[in-house]
């Protein structure tokens, strides 16, 4: 996610096409969506948060932290309730990418399509003890992208209901993606998106990808 938690991977798994109208249909109200690295860079079994990462798999951590170029402060952004960094859990977002995708077309943004892990959360482990919806729409757009104030009142507990609440692709992002066509400036995939935060890894050997 423009942070992206990276992982380690040796189960082949299986590729299912995109079902975009189980969208409407609620089919994946209750999931969350990881973005993944390309199918030939793939290997391993786990997911990891970045700083994890940073232990593990070096050479790794050291690419996914290019996309910190610039915002550097954000690696040290605080998740008040799970006590730690934001480099310290997995993110992921409860809007399908297909959203993201048509948004991009729609307002003549380039789109290359990409892997997307699905989660289930509670399949997972995902609990109000270990997991944090961060509300990103609290922001003003497009004059504040990015506060990196980040107060414990924009965090709630995760629930399955709060999940269901937010699939949606929030109105302040597709106004973001607009100013970002219209400057010229390349815009980020989840500005504005409500961010799922996981302190924790996930076994990926029983996720599906989709292709979006």
């Amino acid at each position: 996610m423009g942070y992206l938690p990276a992982f380690e991977m040796k189960m082949q798994l299986s590729m299912i096409s995109l079902p975009v109208t189980a969208i409407s249909k609620g089919v994946y109200s209750h999931c969350v969506f990881h973005l993944s690295l390309s199918a030939k860079k793939m290997s391993g079994k786990v997911l990891y948060p970045l700083n994890q990462l940073k232990v593990h798999f070096p050479e790794v951590y050291t690419i996914h932290a290019k996309k910190y170029v610039g915002r550097e402060r954000l690696m040290q952004r605080q998740v008040f309730p799970l006590n730690c960094l934001w480099n310290d859990v997995l993110h992921c977002s409860p809007v399908h990418p297909a959203q993201i995708r048509d948004a991009f077309i729609n307002i003549g943004l380039d789109w290359h399509p990409r892997l997307w892990f699905i989660i289930h959360p509670t399949s997972v482990g995902f609990s109000e003890e270990n997991t944090v919806i961060f509300l990103r729409t609290l922001l003003k757009v497009p004059e504040q992208l990015d506060d990196f104030n980040c107060s414990s009142t924009k965090f709630v507990p995760f629930s399955e209901e709060r999940l269901s609440n937010i699939v949606k692709l929030p109105t302040a992002t597709l106004k973001y993606l607009k100013f970002a066509k219209a400057t010229g400036e390349a815009p980020f995939l989840f500005n504005f998106v409500p961010h799922i935060l996981h302190r924790g890894t996930i076994e990926i050997q029983e996720l599906d990808l989709i292709h979006c």
